[in-house]
């Protein structure tokens, strides 16, 4: 598959990516997963894994002669020089795809979610304490 309105993109150790947009269901695929595949402690590495792999596949190292898709692991490895040009490239990708996480979005984003997910989490336990307590209780 062809690379959507591609633009270059440079990083601090490993040179010039392009980024390209997402194909439609491929994004939304990644705008839906990303975000829980990535909140700590409540996420399994292997999806968090699957979705950046997916999402860099979008994303190709350009050459002096040709450009290489970085669509797996070994070509990521080769090619990305630390874990924090990986990280840029992913929040790259996301800011390029997700008019919303531009300008601050991101950030907003994370807030609402960790918001949202605190109090779910408030509801589950108080949910628990009051069932473990009503059984505990009856004994």
């Amino acid at each position: 598959m062809e690379l959507l309105e591609p633009i270059e993109f440079t990083t601090q150790k490993s040179g010039v990516f392009i980024l390209s947009k997402f194909p439609a269901t491929v994004g939304r695929k990644i705008m839906l997963r990303y975000p829980v595949a990535n909140v700590p402690k409540l996420m399994d590495y292997i999806n968090s894994e699957e979705i950046m792999l997916e999402l860099m596949s979008f994303c190709a190292k350009k050459l002096p002669d040709r450009t290489i898709r970085m669509d797996n692991k070994i070509l990521i490895d080769q090619h990305i020089k630390s874990w924090s040009d990986l990280v840029t490239l992913e929040y790259q990708m996301l800011k390029y795809n997700f008019d919303f996480l531009g300008n601050g979005g991101v950030s907003n984003f994370w807030k609402q979610l960790s918001s949202r997910l605190e109090v779910k989490t408030t509801e589950i336990l108080t949910r628990l304490l009051d069932y473990w307590l009503t059984k505990k209780s009856l004994l």
